[in-house]
C-alpha cells in the first residue's frame, strides 16, 4: 500500500420542476413562483429515481420552485434540506414577470446583446450571467469542499446550473446557450481527489499518463449530462427561452 488513495465527489446538479410560468414563457427569475401539478409530478418522478442512490446531502435554492422540488425528494429520502442562496436563479429585474415576446418586444436590441453577449450584459435592475456563475460556482465549490467523497445533490435552476456545466467544460461564454436543461433533467458530475501519498509523484498504475488539471474546475468531468429517460424518454418540446 501506497497510503494513496482516490476519492471521488459526485454531485448530482438537477433542475427543478415545471412551473406554470414555464410553460406561459414568461420570465421568473427572483418571482417565488411554486411547480405546477405537471411540476410536482415529476419530482416525484425524479425521487424515485433517486431512492436508492446513496446521496449524503441535499442543497436547494431557496426559492420555492426549487425547494418545493427538492422536499419532494427528501421526504422520500428520509433526509434533510439545506438552503444556499448563491443557488438562486438570476435576477431578471424589469423583465420579471413579462412573457418572451413582451421582452422581445420592448427591449429588442437588449436581447440581441444578451443573446449575444450574455456573460456582460446585465437586465435593467438585475444581474449578469457572470455574477451567477460567481455566486453558483463559489456555492459548488463550498459544497464539493464539504463533502469530499460523497454524493451531494443540489436542486437549482436553468442559469445558475449553466454556469457550473459551462465552467466545468470550460466552454466560451458565447456558447452558453448551447447547453439544454429540461426541467428535472439529471446532470452528473464528478472529481476524483487524492489523499496525501508516502511517496512523491507517485500515481497509480491506472492513472500512467494522466495530466494533472490545471485547475480545480479542469479536474471535474461530466458523467451525465440533461438526462430525462426516467419521465420517458428524451424530451422534443423546444428550447426554453424564458427562464
Amino acid at each position: 500500500m501506497t497510503g494513496e488513495e482516490e476519492k471521488e465527489t459526485t454531485i448530482i446538479l438537477v433542475r427543478h420542476g415545471v412551473t406554470e410560468w414555464n410553460r406561459l414563457a414568461r420570465y421568473q427569475g427572483r418571482l417565488d413562483i411554486p411547480l405546477n401539478e405537471e411540476g410536482r409530478k415529476q419530482s416525484f418522478v425524479l425521487a424515485q429515481t433517486l431512492k436508492d442512490i446513496p446521496i449524503a446531502a441535499i442543497f436547494t435554492s431557496p426559492l420555492r420552485r426549487a425547494y418545493e422540488c427538492a422536499g419532494i425528494i427528501a421526504t422520500v429520502k428520509g433526509a434533510g434540506l439545506q438552503i444556499r442562496p448563491g443557488l438562486t436563479e438570476i435576477c431578471h429585474g424589469v423583465w420579471e414577470g413579462l412573457t418572451l415576446s413582451e421582452v422581445e418586444s420592448k427591449y429588442a436590441d437588449l436581447v440581441q446583446k444578451w443573446r449575444l453577449n450574455p456573460y456582460d450584459t446585465p437586465m435593467p435592475q438585475g444581474e449578469s450571467i457572470r455574477e451567477v456563475e460567481i455566486r453558483a460556482w463559489e456555492t459548488f465549490e463550498e459544497i464539493a469542499s464539504g463533502w469530499p467523497g460523497k454524493i451531494s445533490l443540489i436542486i437549482t435552476h436553468d442559469v445558475p446550473l449553466r454556469t457550473i456545466l459551462r465552467k466545468i467544460l470550460n466552454l466560451e461564454s458565447k456558447y452558453f446557450w448551447r447547453l439544454r436543461l429540461d426541467n428535472v433533467g439529471i446532470n452528473v458530475v464528478s472529481r476524483v481527489g487524492f489523499q496525501p501519498a508516502s511517496r512523491v509523484g507517485f500515481q497509480p498504475a491506472s492513472r500512467v499518463g494522466f495530466q494533472p488539471a490545471r485547475s480545480k474546475e479542469d479536474s471535474w468531468q461530466i458523467v451525465l449530462l440533461n438526462d430525462t429517460c426516467h419521465l420517458g424518454g428524451w424530451l422534443s418540446s423546444r428550447a426554453q427561452l424564458a427562464l
